[in-house]
Order: structure tokens, then sequence, then C-alpha cells
């Protein structure tokens, strides 16, 4: 049921509907169509984290205590990667390593 529950709460930042997104981008004054889109580029832990209520007890906290431990840094240090590999901030970084080496060359 969890599942089901946590797949649902998804539509509050995903387009089209993304209702909090669109909130938030009239707060701050910023386009909401571009803020919708990067709220679901961040979000897409909320994609993954269902399967991991069903198959990963550790997070759920059940099993031993370094069990639990184990899975909670896991699931920190792929979250932190999966939000920068999907941020595109190393591409940026990276085709302005080259553009400045092909001016300098």
């Amino acid at each position: 049921h969890m599942i089901v529950y946590w797949l649902s709460q998804d539509s509050n930042i995903t387009p089209p509907v993304c209702i909090a997104a669109f909130a938030g981008a009239t707060i701050a004054g910023a386009n909401m169509w571009k803020t919708a889109f990067a709220a679901f580029k961040f979000a897409k832990f909320l994609y993954l984290a269902p399967f991991l209520f069903g198959y990963v007890p550790g997070f759920t906290l059940q099993g031993d205590s370094m069990d639990i431990v184990k899975v909670f840094v896991l699931i920190l240090i792929g979250t932190y990667m999966y939000s920068y590999l999907f941020s595109f901030h190393w591409a940026y970084a990276l085709k302005n390593r080259f553009s400045k080496k092909a001016e300098a060359a």
C-alpha cells in the first residue's frame, strides 16, 4: 500500500499537474514550466523509493542496526550521485573546460 501511496505523491512536483512546483515558481517569480521540469529532474528519487520500500528491508528500518546504517549511507550516496548526474552540472563544466582549451590553442 505504501508503494501506491508514494507513487501517487509524485504528481505534486511532476508535470503536467505539479501544483507544488507551480506554487513555488509563482512565489519565487520564476518561470513555471522551467521550475516544473527542474523539480521533475531532481525528484527522480521519488520513483526509486517505492521499490526500495518493497525490496530493501533496511529502508523500512527492518533488520539489524548495521544493515540499516549501511543501507542509509548507500542511499544517501546514491541519491547525491543520481541528482548530480541528472543536474548536468558535470556536462557544463566539461563543456567549459574543452571550450577554454580550444580557445587557448
